[in-house]
């Protein structure tokens, strides 16, 4: 332990003086609890804090706003009065959509009977077809009649063929046989 004589030791004095300079600075029990009366709790705090908007909350609301330059922007593509009645004028009158009306009535007229002649023409068309099938067949009959007497020649041809090469094997061996008995006879 360090020896208080070689130490400053504080004197009754000091103690004195220092209670009064204290007691000046610090408030007193009863001051403390009236003034605690108007203090907030930890908890208070959080739950008032809570409720409070962050700046990043802020930031993000006011960026939701519309600034000056976009309204203006916004507030120019607005039609004029005057526009609109140039709009207006341009629509059709009661008289143009009847002389309209009756004009798709013609035309639907007129549509109806193309049908009608596309029907009849498409029944011809038909017709044609039946007879050209018919022709068609007649034709591939005739073909297949020619193809039949073509392989029918092509195979007599052939026997014919084979029956030659066998005359002429012949002749040709009767053709040494004769050579073969004149050099004995001779």
């Amino acid at each position: 332990m360090a020896d208080p004589s070689k130490n400053d030791v504080a004197t009754k004095n000091d103690l004195d003086n220092l209670k009064k300079e204290l007691v000046g600075i610090l408030v007193s029990k009863e001051e403390f609890n009236e003034q605690s009366d108007r203090l907030v709790t930890k908890e208070e705090f959080r739950q008032g804090f809570a409720k409070l908007v962050t700046k990043e909350e802020f930031r993000q609301e006011l960026e939701k706003l519309v600034t000056k330059e976009e309204f203006r922007r916004e507030l120019a593509k607005l039609v004029t009065k005057e526009e609109f009645r140039q709009e207006l004028a341009k629509l059709a009158t009661r008289k143009s959509v009847e002389v309209l009306a009756n004009q798709v009535l013609k035309n639907t007229n007129d549509i109806s009977e193309i049908k009608v002649r596309l029907n009849d023409i498409d029944w011809k068309i038909g017709d044609i077809r039946e007879e050209i099938k018919m022709k068609f067949d007649a034709i591939l009959s005739a073909v297949d009649n020619l193809s039949r007497k073509f392989d029918d020649d092509r195979t007599e041809k052939a026997a014919i063929d084979h029956a030659l090469t066998r005359h002429d094997d012949r002749l040709d061996s009767h053709e040494v046989r004769i050579a073969h008995l004149e050099r004995q006879i001779a």
